[in-house]
């Protein structure tokens, strides 16, 4: 896999992990030559990986253009990789799509009001 290949952190922990080194973090594992963590697949640092994962997850007919922390929600479920929750944040309010549709979720302004007239010292200005 070319992404993994250029994710140095990513590939250190793998060897580590394979080694048998007693220092790695007991929520990676490996099974079936899949790289997990927390039995979520471990995506390495490759931005174009990543952003397909998040347009399945956000913008397929089957994901509808949910918000945040649904979105954050399946991409969860199966994959992870380092300050997901950012990127997927700042991803779901890149959508144009979800800004355009989004559901306003306060009342409607009023109508405009004048201002009073300031009183200095028992007279107006």
């Amino acid at each position: 896999m070319k992404a993994a290949d250029s994710d140095q952190t990513y590939l250190a922990t793998l060897q580590a992990l394979l080694a048998g080194h007693s220092k790695v973090d007991t929520s990676f594992s490996i099974e079936k030559d899949l790289f997990l963590y927390k039995n979520r697949w471990y995506i390495p640092k490759d931005e174009s990986l990543r952003g397909t994962i998040m347009e399945a997850e956000h913008d397929s007919k089957i994901a509808g253009h949910y918000g945040t922390y649904k979105t954050v929600g399946r991409v969860r479920a199966h994959f992870y990789w380092p300050k997901m929750d950012e990127k997927i944040t700042e991803y779901v309010r890149s959508c144009d799509v979800s800004q355009r549709n989004k559901v306003i979720r306060h009342n409607k302004y009023g109508l405009l009001e004048p201002l009073e007239v300031p009183m200095c010292n028992g007279g107006t200005l």
